[in-house]
């Protein structure tokens, strides 16, 4: 994406482009500058967009100014963009994880004392079922079907619960409680247990849309086995009760010691590669006591001590105009929020908005008063710092770090690296900053030696990453040591299976946003979803055969979509309609397209995550005139 291309194309011009259009038009190559005049995007030196940029951030206070960051950033590249931000006098970190697995991040330590999973891919080997619930690893885990592939060759059962029938995973009980485990591990089972006996299975039916006799075969399924993984993804953790369903999730696995022995545990699957390494470097608008007092004693820095925002709450603060500026390392914060016909001209709204990113997005083209695009290198490609070729690390879902060096030509001489950019940015907004900035991203072992100092488990942290395979940070209930306040895994006990937003009417569907094949979160590559056999195009509405019979609608209908929620006055026009095998009284739709329909306070009060799993809709006849249309059934 040249600077010829942008000044010959307009932002709006840009704007009323596809997001898969947008994808095709390539890498960025230059920083750029939004020219208001021309409503173009025209270069900009990098000295001068930093300059400018900490310029009027020293103008602002800090807690008026938005840290954005994507799963995609490095642990070094987080590390210092949490410092800087810290240094600036901030804990507003809006993060990618709060839109997906927050859930998990604030349930897990409630039941087992870390808000991680305890599974390793060992495990996998030794395990003798999988329960999966949640997700569709055929498009948004791909490298989890070759080891479910495994399994079924093997013939260990792998258990689905899932709204959608996805292709890619069709393919005598005694007392099964173990009690040893219970009585020395954990604590609240009784009340648990007195919980569960209360509650009517003609309610678990109802509310889950499964019988008893189905639930029945996979309680007995899950009694035989020795060993049993449960993975689960979104489907679990975007609802209004998401830390809920991930507390019931440890429940389970508690109930027969299925936590911290081989082939056993709790595997939260989530996107980014990076997404679960960010928060264990310091992104978190909620940062422990512990953490602040490491920061303040290795860096010579004084951290804010109050709570800053998570993306919620900074959408909100830049809606009402307490937010001022919006500083993303990645992502594509707009389109991946709910509701969109506030977050867009929020973004519009703002003083400055500044994004490092490989591509052009939507987000960027969503322009403030002053807009910044700070291209940066990609991971396969060769970083080359003072020191000589760098190396960056993530932590996967597994907690496995491991290091990534990249060896291709970078896309343009003008792109700088992640940890560069945020180093240039700091240093031109804090020109008397404790830090020695550019010392770090000489070498970004110096950069990794700070983090073993500030966080523990990075121990060795230079010396273990040049090992095959990196190494693995502590997982306490992997060895049945539970960091809670109890030093014992906590069984948790809820108001119900009603606890759901109940909106009355029989027209009444609860909408599921999903991911198409050819998609990874924001990011579409192309507009087909082989698996569901929809091709060319994305404006379809998963839909269940008898629920459109009932309400006199036929496959290649055209309906608009509303959410029916009190207050609320969302629309999504024009889709069409595809008979599909998923569960009645759901309909699904694809994210991001669909976030249209989500309120932006739709969403769990633990953990803030948006429910983009369980909207209330109701659908309107917009035409009978079918276009060409490929899928479902």
């Amino acid at each position: 994406m040249t600077p010829a291309f942008l000044a010959a194309n307009t932002v709006s011009s840009l704007l009323a482009k596809s997001d898969f259009e947008l994808e095709g038009y390539g890498r960025l190559t230059h920083p750029l500058v939004y020219d208001r005049d021309s409503d173009t995007l025209r270069p900009v030196a990098w000295e001068q967009a930093f300059a400018r940029i900490g310029e009027i951030l020293r103008g602002l206070q800090p807690d008026e100014v938005e840290f954005y960051t994507s799963g995609r950033a490095s642990n070094e590249a987080a590390w210092l963009f949490q410092l800087f931000a810290r240094e600036y006098g901030t804990n507003n970190f809006p993060d990618c994880s709060n839109m997906c697995h927050e859930s998990t991040s604030v349930g897990l330590p409630q039941s087992i004392g870390i808000g991680k999973g305890t599974v390793s891919l060992d495990d996998f080997d030794q395990t003798e079922l999988v329960i999966s619930i949640g997700h569709n690893p055929g498009t948004n885990h791909p490298r989890m079907m070759g080891t479910l592939h495994e399994l079924s060759r093997r013939g260990v059962p792998i258990i689905v619960f899932n709204p959608l029938r996805e292709r890619a995973l069709e393919e005598e009980q005694g007392n099964v409680l173990d009690h040893a485990f219970i009585a020395q591990h954990t604590q609240g089972f009784t009340a648990f247990a007195d919980d569960l006996h209360a509650t009517r299975w003609q309610d678990i039916e109802q509310e889950s849309g499964l019988t008893r006799e189905s639930l029945t075969q996979v309680a007995a399924a899950y009694a035989k086995s020795r060993a049993t993984i449960v993975t689960y993804g979104m489907g679990i953790t975007q609802h209004n009760k998401g830390t809920s369903n991930v507390r019931l999730i440890a429940d389970l696995l508690l109930m027969r010691g299925n936590i911290g022995k081989p082939g056993a545990g709790i595997c939260p699957l989530r996107g980014h590669s990076n997404v679960q390494g960010n928060r264990t470097v310091g992104i978190s608008e909620k940062p422990s006591a512990a953490f602040l007092d490491s920061l303040q004693r290795v860096m010579g820095i004084t951290p804010p001590r109050h709570h800053g925002h998570d993306a919620v709450k900074a959408l909100e603060a830049m809606i009402a105009g307490d937010a001022k500026a919006l500083i993303c390392l990645g992502g594509n914060f707009a389109v991946a929020m709910p509701d969109h016909e506030r977050a867009f001209p929020a973004m519009r709204g703002l003083e400055l908005s500044v994004h490092v990113g490989t591509k052009l997005n939507r987000s960027h083209l969503l322009t403030a008063k002053e807009t910044f695009i700070l291209p940066c290198l990609g991971r396969t490609e060769l970083d080359l710092q003072a020191s000589g070729r760098q190396s960056i690390t993530v932590e996967d879902s597994m907690s496995m770090v491991h290091a990534s060096s990249g060896k291709l030509k970078p896309a343009s001489p003008m792109l700088r690296s992640e940890p560069a950019i945020v180093a240039g940015l700091a240093k031109a907004t804090l020109p008397a900053s404790k830090v020695d900035w550019q010392y770090l991203v000489e070498d970004y072992d110096r950069i990794r030696d700070l983090i073993e100092q500030t966080i523990p488990g990075f121990e060795d942290y230079n010396q273990r990453i040049r090992h095959p395979g990196g190494f693995r940070m502590p997982l306490p209930p992997t060895e049945r040591i539970w960091p809670t306040a109890t030093g014992k895994a906590m069984f948790s006990v809820f108001k119900g299976v009603h606890e759901n937003v109940v909106v009355e009417g029989e027209d009444v569907m609860r909408l599921v946003t999903l991911r198409s094949h050819d998609q990874y979160n924001t990011t579409i590559y192309a507009m087909d979803d082989r698996y569901r056999g929809v091709f060319g195009r994305r404006d379809v509405l998963f839909m269940n055969e008898q629920d459109m019979a009932a309400q006199g609608l036929e496959h290649g209908d055209r309906v608009d979509i509303h959410t029916a929620l009190p207050d609320s006055e969302l629309t999504l026009e024009d889709i069409t309609v595809v008979a599909y095998g998923i569960a009645p009284g759901t309909v699904g739709a694809y994210y991001p397209e669909a976030n249209v329909l989500v309120p932006l306070n739709y969403l769990d009060e633990e953990s803030g995550t948006p429910s983009y799993k369980s909207v209330p809709v109701r659908l309107t006849l917009r035409s009978k005139e079918i276009r060409p249309l490929a899928g479902g059934r």
